[in-house]
């Protein structure tokens, strides 16, 4: 499911809602939830807004692992 999900929003770069992903899967919108937080968590999509007005959208590139995320590497971020 989180495949056919990145593939859906790969082809959709302008990005699409949940109600929009689930139509376009053909899915029942109890099924969509857990495999969009996964999708989230594996760093293979994002997601902008809140509530009905969110937006997902695949990432490009690499997996960055969470603990790295935003940071150089080699680069001191302490206070």
């Amino acid at each position: 499911m989180i495949d056919s999900i990145v593939a859906l929003l790969q082809n959709h770069p302008e990005g699409l809602r949940s109600e929009q992903i689930r139509e376009q899967l053909g899915v029942a919108a109890k099924e969509l939830p857990r495999p969009l937080a996964d999708a989230m968590d594996q760093n293979r999509i994002t997601k902008t807004g809140q509530k009905r007005a969110t937006t997902y959208f695949a990432t490009a590139g690499q997996v960055v692992s969470p603990t790295r995320r935003g940071r150089k590497p080699g680069v001191s971020h302490k206070p």
